[in-house]
């Protein structure tokens, strides 16, 4: 078994205290009062492989901005490519 593999399977395991403990390190912040241990592992699996593969690209994160900003303002978007 792979290293992150490991890490990643071990995360099941962990007690939503440890989990909620790695939201506040990875995002400075504190988690919502009611997120489901369901949600803290799958932050916490998107965390670690964004540290082992990398994250989004730049033309990615703006794509995703631009559609969050339309939201926004119109209250929907189209995820047709521009």
């Amino acid at each position: 078994m792979t290293d992150i593999t490991k890490e990643l399977a071990e995360l099941a395991d962990l007690a939503t205290s440890k989990l909620r403990e790695g939201w506040r390190r990875f995002n400075r912040a504190e988690p919502p009062a009611r997120i489901s241990q369901d949600l803290l592992i799958r932050a916490a699996a998107y965390q670690i492989q964004e540290r082992e593969f990398g994250g989004l690209s730049r033309a990615a994160k703006r794509r995703l901005h631009s559609l969050a900003q339309k939201m926004g303002s119109e209250g929907s978007a189209s995820f047709e490519s521009a």
